[in-house]
């Protein structure tokens, strides 16, 4: 399981990548944090370091919105534990777009102006996240 803060992520296919790098990275036994969970917060981050990733993009105590991501729950039963957990009530992913961050967003992933104009802000997000192993 995952907690995300909201705000600063753009759509769920960006949580849908994380989480897909995150299930990569475990499976070949190279995960950068110690938890599937963890990963899946530093895969949302262009950051390389664990400790800001995770304060960045995971949930504080004055998070009013939040995110959560539950990796091999088939039959429901993890999600329906936790959401006795949860003080707040389920949105659709769809309103995302309503709570969303744009101007932090590119701060955080450090978005200039798109060198084409076909280039969306999530390509560029995208495109962050999957090169920060490889720049330094």
């Amino acid at each position: 399981m995952s907690i995300n803060h909201p705000p600063i992520v753009l759509e769920p296919f960006i949580v849908l990548a994380a989480a897909n790098r995150a299930v990569n990275q475990a499976a070949h036994n190279r995960l950068s944090t110690r938890s599937l969970a963890a990963e899946l917060v530093y895969s949302l981050s262009p950051s390389r370091n664990i400790s800001d990733s995770l304060v960045t993009f995971g949930i504080a105590d004055t998070s009013k919105n939040i995110i959560v991501c539950i990796f091999d729950d088939k039959d429901g039963s993890k999600m329906k534990k936790l959401a006795k957990e949860i003080d707040g009530r389920p949105e659709s992913l769809e309103k995302l777009s309503g709570i969303m961050d744009i101007r932090l967003i590119q701060k955080i992933y450090q978005l200039g102006e798109p060198k084409f104009n076909e280039d969306s802000i999530s390509d560029r997000v995208l495109s962050r996240i999957i090169t920060k192993d490889f720049m330094s």
